[in-house]
């Protein structure tokens, strides 16, 4: 009988086992779940801040190349933007700015595409394509 008795424990402490282990790799994959969230709706609030902003210059139009021209190269520090984000992680933009161009119904203007990427790894996470009219 106590054969029995402590192949029952051990069989149980070896399930405990399993199940803490279990547990602990749910817990760790829902914090990494969360932080990736966390990032990719930084870059995704980033983008839509970048965006506002050169909808901005219909009123200033000439002089959006003079700010965001040239931002168009994700290796080249120069030519990009280092954006740190509310969690400190920090992204890099990039911004095309298309040539002046019929964008509607003989409604001419310049369309930007930004960029936002993870610093760590060049990863894609964020992209927005928004026009710019002048408005004069």
């Amino acid at each position: 009988m106590a054969t029995g008795q402590t192949i029952i424990t051990i069989g149980a402490v070896i399930l405990f086992g399993i199940i803490a282990v279990n547990v602990q790799q749910i817990y760790v994959q829902a914090v990494m779940s969360r932080v990736e969230y966390q990032s990719t709706n930084s870059a995704l609030s980033i983008g839509s801040n970048l965006a506002e902003e050169i909808q901005s210059y219909a009123f200033d139009y000439n002089e959006l190349d003079n700010t965001y021209g040239g931002l168009n190269n994700l290796n080249d520090p120069l030519a990009r933007l280092e954006i740190r984000s509310q969690i400190d992680e920090l992204f890099y933009v990039t911004i095309e700015l298309s040539n002046e161009k019929e964008l509607v119904h003989n409604i001419y203007g310049r369309t930007a595409t930004i960029r936002v990427h993870k610093s760590s790894d060049l990863e894609l996470k964020s992209e927005y394509v928004t026009a710019v009219i002048p408005m004069q």
